[in-house]
């Protein structure tokens, strides 16, 4: 049986945890949603001290900061407004789901954590640009690659039940190439998330770019610029955004793409460093 089927084999017979979509974020994304009180959003986020304290922190960053650095959660959500608020909350929320039961993977999980928040920060910025729903890109590209997650889980659980089986990088990489889209389309399912995420996560890699729905080509340009800026576990700095056929067929240019990277470079920078 290849690995690939054993992959598939344990995931079937519910030997591996699947990852959770963290209850505090839903809940913060309800009520934001729901247009509830500032009060209410203030009393759901301070219930966890180091999210909070993040909060503050991303709110007095280079990003958002203006004259007076402030301390309790009522200014800070109105510094950043409902949308950047939800944004933080999702990203130090899922910092949870990037983990793995073996502690070699901590690097690799770290590295896949800081690749999708600049994948949502750039997926954002595109959605802005190009008429799409920025709250829609920005969820889909922290979530693009969720299916990695999935298959390390996998890996350590099988590496703890026979400690012989070690995988290189390059094997693990091709593992990630092979079924992340597909294992990450699946978990959607299970988590019922909406039929646009379940497109980015499947298609963000298709063949055919150009002719998929405007949502999944903004989460694939979007991962071409974290690996342009190095934000990638294949990182290409090699890379010319505008001649992507998924950048001409958004109608983006040399200049207005590079003035978006370096927007997205600055955002993430000032996110990572916060959350």
């Amino acid at each position: 049986m290849s690995l690939v089927d054993l992959i598939d084999q344990e995931m079937r017979a519910g030997r591996i945890e699947l990852p959770v979509l963290p209850e505090t974020a839903l809940r913060v994304r309800d009520l934001i949603e729901h247009d509830a009180a500032m009060d209410r959003l203030v009393e759901v986020i301070e219930r966890e001290a180091a999210l909070a304290t993040a909060l503050l922190r991303y709110a007095n960053s280079v990003a958002f900061a203006g004259l007076e650095e402030i301390h309790d959660l009522h200014h800070a959500i109105s510094r950043l407004g409902l949308n950047a608020t939800e944004h933080a909350v999702l990203s130090v929320s899922m910092r949870n789901v990037f983990r793995s039961p073996d502690p070699a993977d901590d690097d690799l999980m770290r590295e896949l954590w800081s690749h999708s928040v600049t994948v949502a920060l750039a997926a954002r910025a595109l959605a802005q640009r190009c008429g799409s729903d920025p709250e829609l890109a920005f969820l889909g590209g922290l979530l693009h690659d969720i299916g990695k997650i999935v298959v390390l889980r996998t890996v350590a659980t099988m590496k703890k039940q026979d400690p012989s089986r070690r995988l290189s990088r390059t094997s693990l990489f091709m593992l990630f190439d092979s079924l992340h889209c597909s294992i990450g389309e699946g978990l959607f399912e299970k988590w019922k998330l909406p039929v646009a995420i379940r497109e980015m996560v499947r298609d963000h890699h298709a063949s055919d770019l150009v002719e998929r729905p405007l949502h999944v080509r903004i989460v694939a340009l979007a991962d071409r610029m974290a690996a342009r800026l190095g934000d990638s576990l294949m990182p290409d700095d090699t890379i010319v955004l505008h001649t992507l056929p998924v950048a001409a067929s958004l109608g983006l240019g040399e200049t207005e793409l590079e003035g978006m990277l370096e927007q997205v470079r600055l955002e993430s920078e000032s996110a990572k460093a916060a959350l």
